[in-house]
């Protein structure tokens, strides 16, 4: 994982509790390009509900990527980031199936 991955990881970690709460657990960021070949960011959002329908809250999803560009870009970090919500259990099954990707 490179140091811009980490500092990502961290903006939006900070962001993302910030807008949604202590449901965010954890933020996992590995840059890449997309199909155009501009720099972006996978990032998966590790969240553990508060509800028992098992969701976020849209209202507090909407927007966030909005709040998180400008910081990326103040830090110097130039890639657009693309945001997946998981949530613990989902993520545990995912790094069993991909242990690459941890």
């Amino acid at each position: 994982m490179s140091d811009m991955e980490r500092l990502v990881e961290k903006i939006v970690k900070k962001i993302a509790q910030e807008a949604i709460g202590s449901e965010i657990l954890s933020v996992h960021a590995v840059s890449d390009l997309d199909h155009y070949g501009d720099e972006i960011y996978r990032i998966k959002v590790v969240f553990e509900p508060n509800t028992k329908g098992g969701l976020l809250d849209s209202n507090k999803t909407t927007g966030l990527v909005r709040r998180i560009l400008p910081r990326l870009g103040e830090k110097g970090a130039a890639g657009f980031p693309i945001l997946s919500y998981i949530s613990v259990s989902d993520y545990q099954d995912y790094k069993k199936a991909h242990p690459e990707s941890t």
